[in-house]
């Protein structure tokens, strides 16, 4: 009967104004104050936990910080060439060393392809060297794509040091504001610095396809590198003339089996010397760059998120209860005024006017218009209002508000063109696929010309 009798009043609240309240429960005074004193003995005991969890956390960071002198000993001891991640000038001379040695080594490159002769073998000298391509290609074709991915690997492992550099308030204790700063520049840096890396392994192999790709028949040419961390492949057209207006539909497809795609290539994009570079990065490097990468919480409209000590939360959640208590308290006793105003107001208005019928009549009238409001909700001596249904529900909605503005997708506004990280999360790599301006190049026996742009 209880229970129907609350369903009851949960109806008809409904058809309260939005100032009238509902029935509040009501708790003794020693209920009160008891449940006060379960919060203060809960305070206390987690403020004796909180002391056994900072002796844990001193504990950790000392071990921690044996771990990193030992890591920085390990570091000297190996010698492997790579910078020390907290200082950003080593880092900025590592990469302007790699691109010395790029370019350095790119002169020293000489194309193997003119050291093939196919008439070395017409002979019946026994002695006469083998100078064909076949034979000339296991010996002297240098892995290109090789000579690149070990810069890469180098950045790569720069960049994660640089990231536990970032995200250990130890080793940054030891950095200057302006050295935090310039070490997250560094990482864009190192992060553009392999895309740049890229750009140069294609340009050097679509100006010498000959050396470096392999032909898949007679127009077709590709080139494939498969990496710890990334795959690289280049497909393009030969150098032969190509009708595509009488192709059968499918015109073309680009079959990349390295980075494991299949691409359609529709007629608008078809071309002589057309070449696709596609690259697959099992390493994110855009998703930092997304408006929804990082959550920015608003302290002022969610006041009570983002307390980081538990013996603060259980302050906030007394002090919490004791003003919605006190608002209870406030508006029962509004409305009892009220209802006290008006019920003097009638009692005034309805003096003895019997003398004549209309006086009658007037003071029926009167009485009908000032019909007596119910009696509000009035609070005994001894009894106080019960917060805590309330309390739930506000930090229940407070919750649900939070949620709904820190990681709901709709309300993070953004162009058609960037990607929603807060709706898509992403799982097995970036696929890049590219079109790239293949040069003019000609190869017309030990001759051969490339026609250079800006």
């Amino acid at each position: 009967m209880a229970k129907r009798g609350s369903r009851i009043s949960r109806s008809s609240s409904g058809s309260r104004s939005k100032d009238e309240l509902p029935t509040a429960e009501l708790i003794s005074e020693e209920e009160w104050m008891a449940r006060e004193r379960s919060y203060v003995q809960r305070l206390q005991d987690i403020k004796i936990c909180v002391g056994f969890i900072q002796d844990s956390i001193e504990d950790y960071n000392e071990l921690c910080r044996q771990q990193l002198k030992d890591e920085h000993w390990a570091r000297f001891l190996a010698c492997d060439g790579l910078p020390r991640p907290h200082w950003p000038d080593e880092i900025r001379r590592f990469v302007f060393q790699m691109r010395c040695e790029e370019a350095q080594a790119e002169q020293n490159l000489i194309n193997w392809t003119l050291s093939v002769d196919e008439r070395s073998i017409l002979t019946q000298d026994i002695f006469q060297e083998d100078r064909t391509r076949k034979k000339m290609e296991q010996e002297l074709r240098p892995d290109i794509g090789k000579l690149y991915d070990v810069n890469i690997q180098r950045i790569l492992a720069t960049i994660t040091r640089v990231d536990r550099v970032q995200r250990s308030e130890l080793e940054l204790a030891f950095l200057t504001p302006a050295q935090a700063i310039e070490l997250g520049k560094t990482q864009h840096e190192l992060l553009s610095e392999i895309g740049s890396f890229l750009d140069k392994l294609t340009y050097r192999i679509i100006t010498a396809p000959e050396a470096f790709m392999t032909n898949l028949g007679c127009h077709l040419a590709s080139y494939c590198y498969q990496s710890s961390n990334y795959n690289y492949q280049l497909w393009c057209l030969r150098d032969v003339s190509i009708r595509f207006q009488f192709l059968d539909l499918p015109l073309m497809s680009a079959n990349l089996d390295c980075v494991g795609l299949n691409i359609q290539l529709p007629f608008s994009v078809l071309s002589d010397n057309m070449c696709v570079r596609c690259v697959h990065t099992h390493f994110d490097a855009y998703s930092e760059r997304a408006k929804s990468f990082e959550i920015v919480i608003d302290s002022e409209t969610l006041p009570h998120c983002g307390l980081l000590d538990i013996d603060d939360c259980i302050i906030d959640e007394w002090l919490t209860q004791v003003d919605i208590q006190e608002e209870i308290i406030t508006k029962m006793e509004s409305k009892m005024q009220q209802y006290v105003n008006v019920m003097d107001t009638i009692e005034a208005n309805q003096a003895p006017r019997r003398s004549k019928k209309s006086d009658q009549k007037n003071e029926q009238t009167q009485a009908k218009a000032m019909k007596a409001p119910k009696e509000p909700q009035s609070l005994p001596e001894g009894m106080f209002p019960d917060p805590y249904n309330i309390f739930l529900e506000r930090e229940h909605e407070e919750y649900i508000k939070f949620l709904d503005e820190a990681y709901n997708p709709a309300n993070n506004p953004l162009t058609p063109g960037e990607i929603n990280l807060r709706r898509f999360i992403l799982i097995g790599g970036i696929f890049a696929v590219d079109f790239v301006r293949k040069p003019k190049h000609t190869a017309y026996e030990k001759l051969n010309i490339t026609l250079h742009e800006d």
